[in-house]
């Protein structure tokens, strides 16, 4: 997935069965959602690849979440040789973010395309869907090195993380 800031930092899987679906063989057709093109994951991941985030720092993502899910799926996150950074995250019925501690954003996951919003900030973190009300909730103060989509970093695939993903931006501010 080509960085679009110019900073150089692309997104990539060289594992070919890991890798997401952005053209269907079978359709012959662009995977698409809401007539825009998506990336496709089912059991696929994307990175790691070498960013640092500080807190604060914030994300917004375009995502459709596909899976059954009733554990623990990492949507997008971070670990290292340590173990785990952060996770955005579904997590029984509901959107999770972690960094370092696990706090439950009040908002259900669904089958449904969704514009998320973010700032990871300790106690002061923000979380928001759709652009609606704004939740302040505590999912720690670990930062973030080794991120990936689809996995939490250095981690081997698993769970059900199906999605189709049109954008996701970090800001490091």
């Amino acid at each position: 997935w080509v960085d679009q800031s110019g900073n150089g930092i692309d997104a990539d899987q060289a594992t070919t069965t890991e890798q997401p679906k952005i053209y269907d063989g079978t359709t012959q057709a662009v995977i698409t959602e809401n007539g825009k093109p998506a990336l496709q994951f089912d059991t696929d991941k994307l990175g790691e690849f070498a960013i640092s985030l500080n807190q604060p720092f914030t994300s917004t993502a375009v995502f459709k979440y596909t899976g059954t899910n009733t554990g623990f799926a990492s949507i997008f996150g971070s670990r290292d040789a340590t173990g785990v950074k952060g996770a955005f995250v579904a997590r029984t019925t509901n959107w999770w973010m972690q960094s370092n501690s696990l706090a439950n954003t009040g908002q259900a996951h669904d089958n449904t395309q969704h514009l998320f919003y973010s700032v990871w900030d300790g106690a002061s973190s923000e979380f928001a869907q759709d652009g609606g009300t704004i939740t302040t909730l505590n999912p720690g103060t670990t930062d973030w090195t080794n991120l990936a989509i689809g996995t939490r970093g250095n981690e081997s695939v698993g769970g059900d993380k199906d999605g189709l993903w049109q954008e996701l931006i970090f800001w490091n501010t």
